[in-house]
């Protein structure tokens, strides 16, 4: 008991020995106040001078502060001062201030950490910096830069440009992404008088004066046919080197006849050399020889002497440069809906929408990260862009029906088929809203400006790009198109040659600015109008329309029903089919029996034979090397090539489609009557229940229609059509044979769905062609064998040269789907049963 009163009374001591301490400090602080007070004429001195003094902070000897309860040896402790609480705030003051040491220094203690912790007092000496920044919390610093993958996982990266620790743990590659040069776009430099001196070291790009060049623009405004050189722009892989990369305007490439020049060339060479250039019918897209827009008639001069060495510069950030250029070097020809001159100049200016761009980018994000080592992530590229295309539906513009158009072309070369579907029904329903099926409906004023000219002209090649996607869709589908041709009241677009070839700004009724359908051949190649291509795939596309319609209507018209009545769905107003739409007398021989089929196929026939020969051009065209100007005419003779080299590959697959028709097991029926005499008494070598069938089937059934899967699986095939369809597969071959300098990144995305119909036609025809010889074998009959032998090892050949091709064509293109196809109709197998039965003698 005593003990506790002892320990009791020594608490109580404590408690009031600290009261009293504490009521010492308050009339302490009291002293210090009343003597702030006295010092009126320093305070007003100070707030005169906007300066505001801090209080006083009190300090005690270590001897005046009380121990706590239970001290730890050897420490000194201090009781918490409640007037930091009252302290003002240093971040309000408007000058730092030193604060003067009035008192000894107290030793800081040892306390408890966390919110109950005794602040840190300032030190004597210290800056209102110093201490705002001990006082202030502490706030994680963020770096400028990461890798990317410590981009990507959001994590802290300590490599500063250099392998960051994250990646060294993981031991993969330490990948950094350049920055970007942020802020407000530099304004362009006033360019030159036309009278300065340009010296050889300078790195000023030496352009054509506009001075000089306006009076022969307006004279030669009639155009020769002789292909002379001409102005181009440079615009080319070649050109646009590492260096030209790296450079702002010592990048940028004149026009040939100056490119490598001084200013020294005289007035009269210049004039002669665009003269000549003027009186050329290879006249192209280019940037050199731009003219306004305005109506005006001047013309702009400045832009045109700026625009390249602005495309060039860091104005443009080089993924966009990338992407303008490869796209128009690798599909500007085979979807021209671009002006390149005005395109340029809108990406120059910033005026071009995102997702236009964007779209272009994924179109040739293959040949970009081929060329130039990017790592561009295609499929979500791709994916995102569909997104956002799918979302701006209630405010289309130009750019975005161009951006649809690209895109839908792109997922089907891409094996993505239903968005390719949506995408082409969403372009057909764009052209058909904003009247663009409609632009000839009325006459083109012929005083219209050259802005509105090249407006519409860009309106009628994207609505006949979308024709041309929509008929293949419509084929693959098994519909009809979304725009029917009746209803298309728009011309076709204006040759190539005269694209850019307006020395006037207004057009004239003197000037022909049509299309010349009746130009020979030979002509084309010398002009080098690469629009006629582009006509020739919308013939191609009327044909296939054509040959659509056709097999739908031989479907529903042709078998017989019981009560010999024309189909009707028993509703009122629709009209059912013509049962003697077809004046044919049922059972027939063959479709060649009913004269639309016939006609059709010679239509076919015709449209090859009219095309201009990718061959021919063998002798002006080298692909040894890219070519650095885009819009000359060996660049558009190069690119006529391409297309022409396409375009015959493209009349393969549209033969088989119509061909494979004629056949027995096309036409379903439940009338006792036979649509054909007689057929081809030859089945799959695969019965229907087998697996490799059911795959085969499973796997079209992604890409194709019904009608379609089973024509490229069929073996009763009439033998004249069979023959025809055999014959155009070694045409084929013979036609890449040709044409072996044509690199296979030139090849464009439709070439695997022409090899895929060859190659199932091969496939069958060996078959056929050992069922054949076995039988003819165990029969003991001989007869005829020798040119089935010679038909099989033909076969053989031509398989093996399309599937090394197809092989090949999988590092350009995404054709895994087509080559596992391949591999699931056992084509390594017939190659090599073929080949040891085509060797075998009686």
């Amino acid at each position: 008991m005593s003990q506790h009163l002892h320990i009791n009374s020594l608490l109580n001591f404590g408690k009031r020995q600290q009261q009293q301490n504490l009521a010492a400090q308050e009339d302490g602080e009291q002293e210090q106040r009343s003597e702030i007070s006295s010092r009126p004429s320093s305070s007003s001195s100070a707030i005169r001078h906007g300066q505001m003094q801090p209080p006083a902070i009190l300090r005690y000897p270590t001897t005046q502060i009380p121990p706590l309860l239970n001290p730890r040896p050897s420490e000194t402790h201090a009781v918490r001062d409640q007037s930091v609480y009252m302290m003002h705030d240093y971040r309000y003051w408007p000058y730092a201030r030193q604060l003067e040491p009035q008192h000894p220094q107290a030793a800081l203690p040892h306390m408890a950490g966390g919110p109950y912790g005794t602040p840190q007092f300032p030190q004597p000496g210290d800056s209102y910096i110093d201490l705002r920044q001990r006082c202030m919390p502490w706030h994680r610093q963020r770096r400028t830069r990461a890798c990317q993958n410590c981009h990507v996982k959001k994590v802290k990266c300590e490599g500063n440009g250099g392998r960051c620790f994250n990646c060294i743990r993981a031991n993969i590659e330490c990948k950094w992404i350049p920055m970007k040069k942020r802020g407000p776009k530099p304004k362009s430099k006033p360019t030159t008088t036309e009278s300065s001196p340009i010296s050889s070291h300078s790195s000023a790009v030496q352009l054509p004066r506009i001075s000089e060049l306006h009076e022969e623009l307006q004279q030669n405004s009639s155009p020769a046919t002789a292909p002379q050189s001409k102005p181009s722009l440079g615009l080319g892989i070649a050109s646009y080197s590492q260096n030209s990369r790296a450079t702002s305007a010592t990048t940028a490439t004149a026009s040939p006849h100056i490119d490598g020049r001084n200013e020294s060339l005289s007035r009269n060479r210049v004039s002669r050399s665009v003269s000549a250039s003027i009186d050329s019918g290879a006249v192209a897209d280019d940037f050199y020889r731009i003219l306004t827009n305005d109506g005006t008639g001047k013309l702009g001069s400045e832009w045109i002497e700026n625009t390249l060495r602005r495309f060039y510069s860091e104005e443009v950030s080089k993924e966009t440069r990338n992407t303008v250029i490869y796209y128009f070097e690798y599909f500007y020809s085979i979807c021209p809906i671009f002006h390149p001159a005005l395109f340029i100049r809108r990406v120059v200016e910033g005026r071009v929408d995102q997702i236009l761009i964007d779209s272009m980018r994924a179109s040739a994000a293959r040949i970009i990260n081929r060329h130039t080592g990017s790592n561009i992530d295609v499929d979500a590229l791709i994916e995102g862009i569909n997104l956002k295309l799918l979302s701006y539906l209630d405010k289309p513009n130009f750019d975005y029906v161009r951006a649809v158009v690209i895109m839908a072309s792109l997922n089907g070369g891409e094996c993505r088929f239903m968005m390719y579907n949506m995408l082409t029904c969403l372009a057909s329903s764009l052209v058909t809203r904003l009247g663009w099926h409609m632009l000839d409906a009325r006459p083109i004023d012929p005083n219209i400006t050259w802005k509105e000219w090249i407006s519409i002209e860009l309106k009628r090649r994207t609505y006949y790009v979308v024709f041309q996607i929509d008929g293949y869709l419509a084929m693959l589908s098994d519909r009809s198109m979304s725009i029917p041709m009746k209803r298309a009241l728009v011309r076709i677009s204006g040759s190539g040659t005269w694209w850019d070839h307006l020395a006037n700004p207004r057009i004239t009724s003197e000037m022909p600015c049509r299309f010349d359908i009746n130009m020979s051949r030979e002509e084309i190649i010398k002009t080098g109008s690469l629009t006629h291509s582009f006509v020739d795939l919308c013939a191609l596309t009327t044909i296939v329309s054509r040959v659509n319609d056709l097999l739908w209507d031989l479907k529903r018209c042709l078998p017989t029903y019981p009560n010999k009545e024309e189909f009707t769905p028993n509703i009122k107003h629709l009209e059912g089919y013509d049962v003697d739409k077809f004046n044919v007398t049922l059972p027939i021989q063959s479709l060649f029996d009913i004269d639309e089929f016939g006609y059709v196929h010679e239509l076919i026939v015709e449209w090859r034979r009219n095309l201009v020969n990718a061959a021919d051009m063998n002798d002006i065209t080298e692909f040894s090397r890219p070519f650095p100007k885009f819009g000359d005419h060996t660049h558009r003779t190069y690119q006529m090539r391409l297309r022409y080299f396409c375009l015959y590959t493209y009349s393969v697959p549209v033969i088989h489609y119509l061909h494979f028709a004629n056949r027995p097991s096309y036409f379903e029926t439940t009338s006792p009557n036979k649509v054909f005499v007689d057929a081809p008494d030859i089945v799959s070598p695969l019965s229907s229940d087998a697996p490799e069938n059911k795959a085969i089937h499973e796997i079209l059934a992604t890409v194709f229609t019904e009608r379609l899967n089973r024509g490229l699986l069929a073996y009763d095939i009439i033998s004249e059509s069979w023959k025809i369809c055999v014959e155009a597969v070694y045409d084929l071959v013979r036609h890449l044979d040709r044409n072996r300098d044509i690199p296979l990144e030139r090849y464009d995305q439709v070439m695997p769905f022409c090899l895929l119909t060859s190659m199932t036609v091969l496939i069958r025809n060996a078959h056929i062609c050992k069922h054949f010889i076995e039988s003819s074998t165990a029969n003991d009959n001989i007869k005829g064998m020798d040119s089935i032998r010679e038909d099989l090892a033909q076969s053989t050949m031509a398989l093996r040269r399309l599937w090394t091709l197809l092989c090949d064509l999988s590092q350009v293109w995404r054709v895994e789907g087509i080559g596992y196809l391949m591999r699931v109709m056992q084509v390594e197998e017939v190659v090599n049963a073929a080949d040891l039965l085509s060797g075998l003698s009686l």
